[in-house]
């Protein structure tokens, strides 16, 4: 005797709706909280050194660029203000990472650094790259 099934037999399955939603969710989550690092500020182009020694960061970096203007911490400031700042820079016995582009004045770079000297500041240093090594792609 045959009996008559009164339900239809269900399709098993899994309904991807549900994590379909949880990974767009996680998706959104992880572009709205990353960091994009974007490096605001002034261009300059370093020239090498093969001498060259790691230093520790410093707190303040002094730019020139190959027009000679001068930034501070990349904020343009005039040669006036740059004095008032290095003297208070004095009191707070901050050093100076001076960065000058490669195609600065020498005469522009020497007379920043020999102002720095003339204020006090003891810790001047001069921001370099190190040389290419051969057989390695930029």
């Amino acid at each position: 005797m045959r009996f008559k099934r009164s339900a239809p037999a269900l399709a098993v399955g899994m309904d991807i709706a549900p994590l379909i939603d949880v990974v767009f969710l996680l998706l959104i989550f992880f572009m709205l909280t990353s960091a994009f690092v974007v490096s605001s500020g002034v261009k300059v182009h370093l020239p090498q050194a093969a001498s060259a020694a790691r230093q520790p960061s410093t707190g303040i970096t002094l730019s020139i660029t190959r027009d000679g203007k001068l930034f501070w911490n990349q904020a343009p400031v005039t040669r006036g203000e740059l004095r008032q700042r290095l003297e208070a820079s004095r009191r707070a016995s901050s050093a100076i990472l001076l960065t000058a582009d490669t195609q600065a004045r020498l005469g522009t770079v020497v007379e920043i650094w020999d102002l720095c000297r003339l204020m006090g500041l003891e810790e001047v240093t001069i921001a370099t790259l190190e040389p290419k090594k051969e057989g390695t792609t930029p």
